[in-house]
């Protein structure tokens, strides 16, 4: 099975989020904008895959500890465009404010920072990624309950 990685990369009091307008990859997504993301590497960790594709595709440096895992999915052969089953991690992280506006694109795709007020504002013109609000808001408020909550052990 395939596994892959989507990041959300948010700057210290997770108002913004780095995302990445798609024209490339799988095809429904080109046109779009969607959160950073790609393949694990064999041998490699769903952070330390995070924290490559972040520094990949946006020149951003997430340390492997800063992922915080809220989320994970297999999606069918049905749902694929490669036609196998794919197990998607999903993570978040804060970036300090030096590092997160170092962001630049690193391919022929463009790095957004968006604020989340806009990016949930059913208004906002930008075409985002269906399930992206959704895991937004996932995202943001597990990462509140955790800066909440230090004690809280995550695998």
């Amino acid at each position: 099975m395939k596994k892959q990685v989507l990041c959300f990369v948010y700057s210290p009091k997770a108002t913004t989020l780095l995302l990445i307008e798609k024209k490339r990859g799988a095809g429904q997504q080109m046109g779009w904008c969607n959160a950073v993301g790609g393949t694990i590497e064999e041998g490699e960790s769903f952070r330390q895959a995070g924290t490559r594709e972040t520094k990949e595709e946006t020149n951003v440096v997430v340390p492997e500890d800063a992922w915080v895992k809220f989320y994970e999915r297999i999606y069918s052969e049905e749902h694929t465009r490669i036609g196998e089953k794919v197990k998607v991690e999903f993570l978040a992280a804060y970036v300090p404010f030096e590092e997160f506006w170092k962001y630049q694109s690193r391919t022929d795709e463009r790095v957004l920072p968006v604020a989340i007020a806009n990016l949930l504002d059913p208004r906002y013109p930008a075409k985002i990624y269906p399930d992206l609000k959704f895991l937004v808001h996932m995202s943001k408020y597990y990462l509140e309950y955790l800066n909440a909550r230090p004690d809280y052990a995550e695998n």
